[in-house]
């Protein structure tokens, strides 16, 4: 008996190692924390730093109840729309008399608002904010977090804050076994099967986000994405979100709008939009090129095909637009390459790091850049240059579940999930202008 135990222990510790494996791809979205089964799929930072979202990998399942109305803020505007009463906005009247003619059971996925209050106004507060059933409060963290169940049936893959925080973005992949309806089998017994019914679309979600409150609160639902999403980006004054699911989308986040879309074969494995809005470029899985699209009208413009191996794992407008930089997963030479807009030419940077490179981002003067690997070692870079001028390795990072952000003054900033802390490091390297 004992033996049976322990091969049955052995089992399933080889079961729970070959899962994690499983989820432990390339790129950022993919890369687990080094929490328990990977359970944090991917964070955003807010860029000043001071709150975080996190997005679950896994969704838990429940029974499904049902609210026909909530209410939905909108720049100080409230409008009535369809609901559960665990916040979740239906896609229309269809969805609504789905999982109303059917008893079911669900797996939402959850973001989750992380506010560390440590030496800010909420720490004097923090008795009073204990009280409330809507946060909770982690004292030896100095964390308040917050809860909201943000998709029915999308796992979370993308997860972006616009530049002034104000905003954040989220959508995900469809996933056909988050829903379960309840049957009765020919003894009476429930069972479960799978609904044939399937959404008509993958919704974009974008969340308001309330600090006094420390949370955030359902904005807007875009449609019009048909297939998975799995990159956002904002441009930089937040007029405009770029989203990427089978087809390429840029919104008017104020009237939720498409602005320009573009049906496209191309694969993603990277996507930003350039400070202006402009410009949106889309980085090729499974090819070797990096497609630049005109967010005004979907034309495509360019195609940069200098890499020689697949995966643009992460592509990165500098803050002027006038730089782009790209890396990819090669099986040598793991390089970056950085792109004068203007003409599309381009500079190679020289070779440091030995894993892919799974991050990338310009400092605000536009003259440094910073790199993380999938092993969770950064590289600082000249931007002019190309030399590498800064290595901090994963002993002294931790680890970034997050893009890594440049702030003035010479920081780097990114959100190290095992810890749930927003960690700064100086670089000694870059001016402190």
């Amino acid at each position: 008996m004992k033996n049976c135990l322990k091969f049955l222990l052995v089992v399933g510790i080889l079961g729970l190692f070959g899962v994690n494996l499983g989820y432990g791809a390339d790129n950022l979205f993919e890369k687990t924390s080094s929490r328990f089964f990977g359970q944090l799929a991917i964070a955003a930072v807010a860029p000043n730093g001071k709150y975080v979202a996190e997005a679950s990998k896994f969704g838990g399942k429940q029974l499904m109840k049902i609210q026909i109305q909530a209410q939905v803020e909108t720049k100080g505007k409230t409008t009535t729309v369809l609901d559960t009463e665990n916040g979740l906005l239906f896609q229309n009247m269809e969805d609504m008399e789905h999982y109303k003619s059917i008893k079911c059971m669900w797996s939402p996925y959850k973001m989750t608002f992380v506010l560390p209050y440590s030496n800010t106004e909420f720490e004097k507060q923090i008795d009073e904010i204990k009280k409330r059933t809507d946060v909770a409060v982690d004292t030896k963290r100095k964390i308040i977090t917050s809860e909201v169940q943000a998709h029915i049936r999308e796992r979370i893959r993308a997860v972006t804050f616009s530049l002034d925080g104000q905003y954040l973005a989220s959508a995900g992949w469809f996933d056909r076994d988050a829903l379960l309806q309840i049957e009765k089998d020919k003894t009476g017994k429930e069972v479960y099967v799978k609904p044939e019914y399937t959404p008509q679309d993958v919704p974009v979600k974008i969340w308001g986000v309330n600090v006094s409150k420390q949370r955030i609160f359902l904005s807007k639902v875009l449609r019009g994405q048909k297939d998975d999403v799995s990159y956002l980006a904002f441009s930089a004054d937040g007029k405009r979100l770029a989203s990427f699911g089978g087809k390429t989308i840029v919104w008017d986040v104020e009237s939720g709008n498409i602005i320009s879309e573009k049906d496209t074969t191309v694969k993603a494995c990277s996507m930003d939009l350039s400070p202006d809005g402009k410009i949106l470029a889309v980085g090729e899985m499974n090819g070797k090129s990096i497609y630049i699209y005109s967010a005004d009208t979907g034309e495509e413009l360019k195609v940069l095909t200098e890499f020689d191996k697949k995966d643009i794992n992460s592509i990165a407008f500098s803050p002027d637009g006038k730089f782009l930089a790209s890396a990819g997963q090669l099986k040598k030479d793991k390089i970056i390459i950085i792109w004068n807009t203007s003409d599309w030419s381009s500079t190679m940077t020289e070779v440091w790091h030995k894993k892919n490179i799974v991050a990338l981002s310009f400092s605000p003067d536009n003259k440094y850049l910073v790199s993380g690997d999938e092993k969770n070692n950064i590289c600082i870079w000249d931007v002019g240059s190309g030399k590498p001028l800064e290595i901090f390795e994963k002993d002294v990072v931790g680890s970034f579940d997050s893009q890594i952000q440049f702030l003035k003054g010479g920081e780097i900033m990114y959100y190290d999930g095992k810890n749930i802390e927003i960690k700064r490091l100086k670089c000694k390297s870059v001016s402190k202008e």
